[in-house]
């Protein structure tokens, strides 16, 4: 510490931010044209797309196992992102899988998939799933789609 100045770490912080391109329409601009490539390869108009940024050293998604009600891609910014997923017909005949935050039994019916900075993971909106992390910071945005 320097001088009276006192430093809080917080343990297992998310800061979620959804929308955020609704405040800045050039910056909106910008994320299209970036997608543009992107949302012609798979058939995805633009115009159906949210944004959400989430930034934190959480060990998981803190609202547990979830499913969204659009396709997303995520593109970590800083970190390694992890998600796991189940299908849908797998939480369907699971109840106990939904929001679940202790999910250690149904880990062997699970996939992984992780990413770095430079990378993205892609998932459709029927298909439950939660982000782990080791701790550290992490930072990614997502993109969501709806049909």
């Amino acid at each position: 510490m320097e001088g009276n100045k006192k430093y809080v770490c917080i343990e297992d912080y998310a800061l979620i931010v959804a929308d955020w391109h609704q405040f800045d329409r050039a910056l909106w601009e910008k994320i299209v044209v970036s997608l543009e490539g992107l949302t012609k390869l798979v058939g995805i108009s633009a115009s159906r797309m949210d944004t959400q940024l989430f930034l934190g050293n959480y060990k998981i998604t803190p609202f547990g196992v979830h499913v969204d009600a659009a396709s997303a891609f995520h593109f970590p910014i800083i970190g390694k992102k992890i998600i796991r997923f189940w299908p849908d017909s797998y939480a369907q005949k699971n109840p106990a899988l939904h929001h679940a935050r202790n999910y250690a039994r149904f880990l062997e019916n699970s996939s992984v998939i992780k990413a770095v900075p430079g990378q993205a993971i892609y998932w459709p909106s029927n298909y439950w799933h939660i982000g782990e992390g080791d701790g550290t910071l992490i930072e990614e945005i997502i993109f969501l789609f709806s049909p």
